[in-house]
């Protein structure tokens, strides 16, 4: 699975209003252009960003445990 910046934004976007953080969530979208951004309409399901970075972490794991093993 491989992310775009503009997928990262609007996820971080996302993750940024559903947690309430109103003024940084407009001072985002502001700074990376969210509204020029081809997922600027995107459906994001909530909890996409804490559900990523756990997908990553679990696959850290298994990398190190894997590394442990040889």
């Amino acid at each position: 699975m491989t992310l775009t910046s503009e997928e990262v934004n609007a996820i971080v976007f996302r993750y940024l209003q559903e947690s309430g953080f109103r003024h940084s969530s407009f001072a985002f979208q502001y700074e990376s252009q969210m509204e020029k951004s081809a997922y600027r309409d995107a459906t994001i399901p909530p909890g996409m960003l804490i559900n990523i970075i756990h997908k990553g972490l679990q696959f850290m794991d298994i990398e190190t445990h894997m590394n442990e093993a040889n």
